[in-house]
């Protein structure tokens, strides 16, 4: 407890000493830590400006100490907000150093995306909300492919946004500032689902993509195309987590109804066999007759 509390202070430290958001800071509030604050984290490799869209590499170093995500706290700061993401070693004190970080904008989900060093293995919380003009929650993600860990921040308002890698502690920083275009729909988000692809109320053709991630019981997860009140066309896939981080998925509709269709994404409760999840209206174009 000792070190999640010092890992918050220092944390705290990074975003220039300002108050966790909902309270607001003074127009004095700086990146770096004050003089008289006891902690010095060390820049180790940032980007040179701010971006609204693309991918962008953030050096750590070759291997870190850090391997395991330890606090996700966004705040206030001048101009604009911080996402700090914090970092605990195998002995779970905060960790010195960090391996190499890819950061995506992807504008088109309204998510910046902070993919985490191989050697990151765990996280001690997996999501968290925010109250911020900017800011508003992130999830820490298992990836289906590799097994890594990356962290989503879900966007409240259009952003551009610059990442830092800190060491000596091992932070990593998403400032946002006011910019960039307009951001699309909202994901469909639930207690255990979110859904990325394809867009709420969206128009779309077959293949539907459906991308997201989710912590439904033993990571199963099913997506049904829904029209006139009746199932359609229904798939299954499994997670790659559910217990200590949220699992990405992806299914794939090859065909089904088209027109006005319904998306539900979630799972079937056990106890009485209800669904629960998300749904969203989707137009499904092209011609041929509907299942």
């Amino acid at each position: 407890m000792k070190s999640i509390l010092a890992l918050s202070v220092v944390a705290m430290a990074v975003l220039g000493g300002c108050a966790p958001k909902g309270e607001r800071t003074s127009p004095s509030a700086t990146s770096q830590p004050t003089s008289d604050s006891p902690f010095h984290p060390t820049l180790a490799a940032g980007g040179e400006s701010f971006v609204d869209s693309g991918r962008v590499v953030v050096a750590g170093r070759d291997a870190g100490d850090a391997v395991q995500v330890s606090s996700l706290i966004a705040a206030s700061h001048a101009g604009g907000e911080r996402l700090v993401i914090g970092f605990s070693r195998a002995d779970g004190f905060p960790a010195s150093t960090l391996g190499e970080v890819t950061v995506e904008f992807l504008r088109q989900t309204r998510v910046i995306r902070v993919h985490l060093p191989a050697e990151v293995v765990s996280t001690a919380i997996t999501d968290n909300t925010f109250t911020g003009d900017y800011s508003d929650r992130a999830y820490v993600v298992r990836s289906r492919e590799s097994a890594a860990l990356y962290v989503d921040l879900h966007l409240r308002s259009a952003a551009v946004a610059r990442p830092t890698v800190y060491s000596a502690p091992a932070l990593v920083s998403i400032e946002l500032q006011r910019g960039g275009s307009t951001l699309p729909p909202w994901p469909s988000v639930g207690a255990r689902v979110v859904v990325l692809a394809p867009p709420r109320d969206g128009r779309t053709t077959y293949p539907i993509e459906v991308e997201g991630y989710a912590r439904t019981f033993e990571a199963n997860v099913v997506a049904e195309l829904r029209q006139d009140g009746k199932i359609r066309a229904k798939a299954v896939t499994t997670a790659a987590d559910y217990v200590s981080a949220w699992g990405e998925y992806r299914l794939r509709f090859t065909d089904g109804p088209r027109g006005p269709v319904q998306l539900f994404v979630g799972e079937h409760s056990a106890k009485d066999g209800s669904a629960e999840g998300v749904t969203a209206d989707l137009f499904v174009e092209g011609s041929g007759q509907n299942p």
